[in-house]
């Protein structure tokens, strides 16, 4: 009598196929949690690049504001050498002109620093999100390993039970005792 060593080799891929599913799912969850951590580790630069630029501009306005001082005090002494009195109108619109343009430029600036600080936030926010996407993507891709490895699993114990009942078939068929009648064949116990 020959022995059927079909069952036990089903069941053993059915198991390996559990371990491999396990094994898949576990490195596609590291995966995920790798590219998040990358995206938030960018995520975390641009809002330090944010932040940069916006004290640069503060910074760059502020100077700029002095240096206006500076040249309204140039001004007004080079009034002065000339014999124009500093307390006139026309000194003092010249010093309310230059102080006008001075801080409009200054307020450019801090626009333009705003502008790119708001860049570096929105380039933030979207890291974020695609951690997020990448942290949910994996635990997708490993829940649907664990189904499929379960399924084959199944799959193979499946033809493990019904690997045993075959020899006891294929015997019956080689000795001519199992028709092709199925309701003959279930009368007869087969």
């Amino acid at each position: 009598m020959a022995t059927n060593y079909l069952p036990g080799l089903n069941y053993m891929l059915a198991f390996g196929s559990l371990f491999a599913a396990q094994s898949e799912a576990s490195a596609q969850r590291a995966q995920g949690d790798f590219e998040a951590g990358q995206f938030l580790r960018n995520a975390r630069f641009a809002e330090l690049q944010a932040e940069d630029a916006t004290r640069r501009g503060a910074l760059s306005a502020s100077r700029q504001r002095g240096q206006v001082r500076g040249v309204i005090g140039s001004q007004q002494v080079a009034f002065a050498s000339q014999g124009v009195d500093v307390g006139s109108r026309s000194v003092a619109d010249v010093a309310a002109d230059s102080g006008l343009k001075g801080e409009l430029d200054a307020i450019t600036i801090e626009n333009n620093a705003f502008r790119e600080a708001f860049g570096f936030r929105v380039e933030a926010a979207e890291s974020r999100a695609a951690a997020s996407g990448a942290r949910t993507q994996s635990r997708s891709n490993a829940g649907n390993t664990l189904i499929t490895g379960g399924l084959n699993a199944l799959n193979f114990t499946a033809q493990g039970l019904a690997s045993r009942d075959k020899p006891k078939k294929d015997k019956l068929v080689k000795n001519n005792q199992l028709t092709d009648n199925p309701r003959f064949n279930k009368r007869r116990g087969l």
